[in-house]
C-alpha cells in the first residue's frame, strides 16, 4: 500500500521573495524613458508622455547618475524652494499617478525603478533644456560634452573604416546617419561635405555648408571652422586639393 507524502509548504520569507520577483518580472520593461531628442516616456501599448522639464531633469539623474543622493537631486533640480526634498517627493507622486507605478525610485539615493528601461538614442541629450550657470545646467553640459566626443571618435572610426575599403556610399550614409542625428554639430555636416567632395558632387556638399552655417549660427552662435570654410571652398573649385586629412575632427 502506497502512502502519499504531504508536500511541503515554502517558508513564508521564500514565498514573498518569489512573489516580489515575480512582480518584478511582470513589470520589466513596461515603461521605456526616452532622454535624447524629446523626453519622454513609452508604455508598454506604446502611448508616449512628454516629460516637463524639471520631471525630464530628475528622470535623467536618476538614469544617468544612479545613485545620487536624493538631497543632492533636489538641491540641483529646485534650487530656489523653500523645501527641495518635498518638491522632489510630489514629483515622484506624480509619477506613479501618470505611469501607474514610480519612473524614479530609491529611499537615500535614487535611480530608475524596476520595469523602466533607457532608450539608446542618437539626439541631443535632453534636447531643449538649457546649459544655466547651475549645478544641473554644469552637469548636463558636461554629459553633452562627453556624448558628443564619444559619437565623435565613433563617426571618425566608422568613416576611416568605410573609407579604407573605398565604400563611399557607406560614407555617405554614415554622414547623412550623423546629420539627422545632431544637426548642431559641426563634425556631422563637415563629414558630409567631405564625402560628397570625394563623390565629385559639388552641389549637395555647398548645401550641406549653408546648412551648417545656418544652424552652427542658430544653435552655438558661432560660424564654422576653417576646416570646414576651406573644404566649402575646396567644393567651389574642383581642382583644389582636399584640405584636411581623413576623417579629421574639426572641433
Amino acid at each position: 500500500m502506497h502512502r502519499t507524502l504531504p508536500i511541503a509548504k515554502a517558508p513564508d520569507h521564500v514565498a514573498a521573495a518569489a512573489a516580489r520577483d515575480a512582480n518584478i518580472a511582470a513589470l520589466m520593461h513596461r515603461l521605456t524613458l526616452h532622454l535624447h531628442g524629446t523626453v519622454r516616456v513609452t508604455l508598454a501599448d506604446g502611448r508616449e508622455t512628454v516629460l516637463e522639464r524639471r520631471a525630464a531633469a530628475l528622470a535623467a539623474l536618476a538614469a544617468l547618475e544612479p545613485g545620487i543622493a536624493r538631497e543632492r537631486a533636489a538641491a540641483w533640480l529646485w534650487p530656489d524652494s523653500a523645501d527641495p526634498r518635498r518638491n522632489l517627493r510630489q514629483q515622484l507622486l506624480r509619477f506613479r499617478h501618470q505611469f501607474g507605478q514610480a519612473l524614479v525610485d530609491g529611499e537615500a539615493r535614487l535611480a530608475l525603478a524596476p520595469g523602466v528601461a533607457l532608450a539608446e538614442g542618437d539626439g541631443e541629450l535632453l534636447a531643449g533644456h538649457a546649459e544655466h550657470e547651475d549645478e544641473f545646467g554644469t552637469w548636463l553640459a558636461a554629459r553633452r560634452h562627453a556624448l558628443a566626443a564619444a559619437r565623435r571618435g565613433a563617426l571618425q572610426r566608422e568613416l576611416a573604416a568605410a573609407e579604407a575599403g573605398g565604400d563611399l556610399d557607406a560614407m555617405l550614409a554614415l554622414a547623412q546617419r550623423a546629420v539627422s542625428a545632431d544637426a548642431g554639430s559641426e563634425d556631422a555636416w563637415h563629414a558630409l561635405m567631405r564625402v560628397h567632395y570625394l563623390r565629385g558632387e559639388s552641389a549637395p556638399g555647398l548645401a550641406a555648408h549653408d546648412q551648417a552655417l545656418r544652424l552652427l549660427a542658430e544653435r552655438h552662435g558661432r560660424a564654422p571652422s576653417a576646416a570646414t570654410t576651406a573644404l566649402a571652398q575646396a567644393l567651389r573649385d574642383a581642382q583644389a586639393p582636399l584640405p584636411a586629412g581623413p576623417v579629421a575632427s574639426v572641433v
